[in-house]
This record gives C-alpha cells, structure tokens and sequence, in this order.
C-alpha cells in the first residue's frame, strides 16, 4: 500500500475536501450576507429619508478606535445624465449595518457647502466604461474588493498582497466613480482618499 493510499484510508484527502467544501461555503454565505445588508441598509434609508436615490461606493472612516463604513446619497437616474449633489450622508457599524449617523446635507452638510451648495449640478457620466456591462464588472469589482481593503490605509505597511488588492481597488474605484463625484468622496472620508490617491506608500 502505497502512501497516498494510506492517506486515503486515513482520511486526510476527505478532510482536506471538506474544508474546502467548508471555505468555500463560508465564503458564500458572507457573499450573501453582505449583499443582504446592503439592500437592508438602501431600504431603511429610503423608508426615512421618502427619496428614491442612488447610493454612493462605501468608504472607511475611522472613528476613535473603530473603523465605520460610510456613504452618502444622491438622486437616482441615468449616469448620461446631469443630476443635483448629494443630499446626504450615513455612517454604518459595519458587522450589523445600522445607521449610526445620517445627515441631511440641506441641515449638516459634510461636504464644503460653499464650493459645492445644494444648487450644485454634477455630471455622472462614467469616466472608463463604454456599456453597463463594463460598469457593472467594476461595480462589483469595487465591493468585493472593498471588505478586503477597508482595513489597510489604518496599517503602518503593507505585504505584496494587500498592495495587489488596494492597487486593484485603486485602479476600479477611478475607472468606475464619475469624475463629478469625486470631491464628495474626499470630503466623506480624507484619510481614505488621500491613502488612495498617494498609491497606499
């Protein structure tokens, strides 16, 4: 009997199977979980706020010893289209989804409401993809990526890994946010935009 019999009778070869099996299911299910959350979260906020909107990529944002996810929102519509700003803004716990902070922009705006007042138009053509196949490939692109990255710009190095993964979050996020959008993201959460667009050195 040679030993890749003996493992087979030992079950190793089952074992390793099942946590494969186990992993890949695991992955799965928080797939899943995260997806769930989010629409919970777009339909608590549209039961409060009364508008059908659109709502923006999260973004990390560091909170005394926590680190939040935050977003903000805007008028929902045609991304060839020429739409008003953003009109709010929310912070989540990120293991839960609950909305720990919502902002009316019209009443507390984190935005520079001078340089960008609530009359302010913004063009949301996207900058990279020719159809909505290709936006929607970098679309989730982002959010995968996202659960992956939210962590690191807080971290004093990264390894070879994280470097790929924030470079392709990096590369995503500016293929896919409207050029227009962009200053909201900065004002949203600096740390992040500023790690993004220093390339995380």
């Amino acid at each position: 009997m040679d030993g890749d019999d003996r493992r087979k009778m030992n079950g190793e070869e089952k074992g390793k199977t099942d946590g494969d099996d186990r992993g890949k299911m695991n992955r799965e299910t928080m797939d899943r979980k995260k997806k769930v959350r989010r629409e919970a979260i777009i339909t608590a906020l549209k039961t409060a706020s009364g508008a059908d909107f659109t709502m923006s990529f999260f973004v990390p944002v560091k909170k005394g010893e926590h680190i939040l996810d935050a977003s903000f929102l805007y008028a929902a519509g045609n991304f060839n289209t020429v739409w008003t700003r953003p009109f709010a803004s929310a912070v989540f716990e990120p293991e839960t989804g609950a909305v720990l902070v919502y902002r009316n922009c019209y009443v507390d705006d984190f935005a520079d409401s001078s340089s960008y007042p609530m009359t302010c138009r913004v063009d949301y053509a996207v900058p990279f993809a020719k159809t909505a196949e290709e936006q929607g490939e970098l679309v989730k692109r982002i959010q995968e990526l996202y659960f992956v990255i939210r962590l690191l710009p807080w971290k004093e190095s990264l390894d070879e890994k994280e470097k790929r993964a924030a470079g392709m979050y990096r590369d995503s996020f500016f293929k896919a946010v409207p050029k227009g959008l962009l200053p909201f993201y900065q004002a949203l959460s600096p740390e992040f935009y500023e790690w993004l667009g220093d390339g995380f050195v």
